[in-house]
């Protein structure tokens, strides 16, 4: 049985991401580029990978994790 992340999982992570940047900026950290990836083992459902996506949010599940790594 699969049990991918539901929008309220994606909604704290981007939340996350959104509170590191705003200190990154606080603590005057300069940063060219913070890039996220929320990494699933179980996948995504299409509708939250997609909202992840419009977040500026990568995305990555096991089976492309695998397929990378056998460079297949």
């Amino acid at each position: 049985e699969k049990n991918p992340p539901m929008m309220k999982d994606a909604e704290l992570f981007a939340e996350k991401v959104k509170r590191i940047k705003e200190i990154l900026a606080k603590k005057g950290k300069k940063t060219s580029f913070v890039c996220p990836v929320y990494l699933s083992a179980e996948g995504f459902d299409e509708e939250v990978e997609s909202w992840l996506h419009t977040q500026g949010i990568l995305t990555a599940d096991m089976k492309t994790w695998e397929k990378g790594k056998s460079g297949k």
